[in-house]
């Protein structure tokens, strides 16, 4: 059994939906999946699409939700993000669970990255490409070691982060260095995990996106073979190789955009 865990609210729902179709679409035939929903501020009619898919279980978060509403949104993220910091204390009969945001598409099997051995590390994760070399911010933890990771996509090592009671560290830095500013969640899971995460290949995580909006920043191949060690000969490689296409973005700039807007009408239909 593998099991995933996806938040979303009302403005991602749509996308959450898709994204565990694209998971179950591209699973191995023999596998079976959990998919362990947290949700906030989301809809009756979406809540019901979503407890139609196959596999999920609903959690009531009401609890944690009164524990970062405090929080404003910043960049393209809201406080809805900071509910990753409680999936230990939300699944509380799990040991291993594979978080991924809803605005992904699962191209290949994920069970490799869930059977990755994370021995006593928090968490097995992709090195966030931007960060480190396109807008690179050294004074970001890990930045300058080239440790910084995404959090779009985590195994998680749910008995020690509980363990160690590292949601109330992570909360605790959250209010007191990155209130207001940073990437919401992933700033302060950088800096209160630092050197204890396993790094996973640069498949599981494709800024499609970000290739589409921002060009030749993106699609520099020896950049990205720099930052993660890779030998891909071009960038058509690279997006051939992907597992999961991440679409990180404000949902209006992702709706805006004609040629994801085409993608996201089109996986809408055919999962309907």
């Amino acid at each position: 059994m593998i099991h995933f865990c996806l938040i979303t609210d009302d403005g991602y729902a749509d996308m959450t939906k898709n994204c565990i179709n694209s998971i179950l679409r591209s699973k191995n035939y023999d596998t079976e999946i959990s998919f362990h929903l947290i949700l906030k501020s989301v809809s009756d009619a979406n809540k019901a699409k979503l407890k139609a898919l196959p596999g999920t279980i609903i959690y009531d978060a009401s609890k944690w939700i009164e524990q970062i509403e405090q929080f404003p949104a910043c960049v393209h993220v809201n406080n809805t993000a900071l509910l990753k910091f409680y999936i230990p204390e939300i699944l509380t009969s799990l040991s291993k669970v594979v978080y991924i945001d809803g605005d992904t598409y699962v191209c290949r099997d994920l069970s490799p990255v869930y059977n990755t051995d994370i021995g006593s590390n928090y968490v097995a994760a992709v090195k966030d490409f931007g960060l480190l070399t396109v807008w690179r911010h050294e004074s970001l933890p890990n930045v300058k070691e080239n440790r910084y990771f995404q959090s779009s996509l985590m195994v998680m090592n749910l008995p020690l982060m509980r363990s160690t009671n590292l949601a109330a560290k992570l909360m605790e830095c959250k209010q007191e260095k990155y209130f207001n500013k940073g990437c919401m969640d992933q700033d302060v899971l950088n800096d209160i995990i630092q050197d204890r995460a396993v790094y996973l290949p640069p498949k599981y995580c494709v800024p499609i996106h970000k290739m589409i909006l921002y060009g030749k920043e993106f699609i520099d191949i020896n950049l990205i073979n720099k930052t993660y060690g890779t030998t891909y000969k071009n960038m058509f490689e690279y997006i051939l190789d992907a597992a999961i296409l991440h679409f990180h973005g404000s949902k209006q700039v992702l709706e805006n955009n004609p040629y994801l807007k085409d993608f996201l009408v089109y996986c809408r239909r055919r999962d309907k």
